[in-house]
């Protein structure tokens, strides 16, 4: 499938894209990221869903990006027990994914 058929069948736009892959950013306002992503899944969710049943797409995962700074040893972070089932009653996945950063 091409970008620009994803593109269509979602109505959003694919950040990055290969023969495996495409990616899809949402642009996060602080202190209200959660909703925001909510609200995405509650638009896209079905759509997803709909791809992966009818093998369009193979699986789709939430990549929850989080940076830390070089100097931590330990952390965690906990996705709302909202966002997880919205994510989950369509099938996508939730990965939480840690960056080092030179900002505290």
């Amino acid at each position: 499938m091409s970008q620009a058929s994803i593109e269509r069948q979602l109505g959003c736009a694919v950040e990055r894209f290969s023969e495996t892959y495409a990616q899809i950013d949402v642009p996060l306002g602080k202190g209200e990221e959660w909703a925001t992503i909510d609200a995405f899944l509650i638009k896209l969710g079905s759509i997803i869903r709909q791809m992966q049943e009818e093998s369009i797409i193979q699986s789709a995962d939430l990549d929850v990006a989080f940076g830390v700074a070089e100097d931590w040893v330990g952390i965690s972070r906990t996705v709302p027990a909202r966002t997880a089932a919205l994510a989950g009653v369509d099938g996508i996945g939730v990965t939480i994914t840690f960056y080092r950063t030179n900002e505290p």
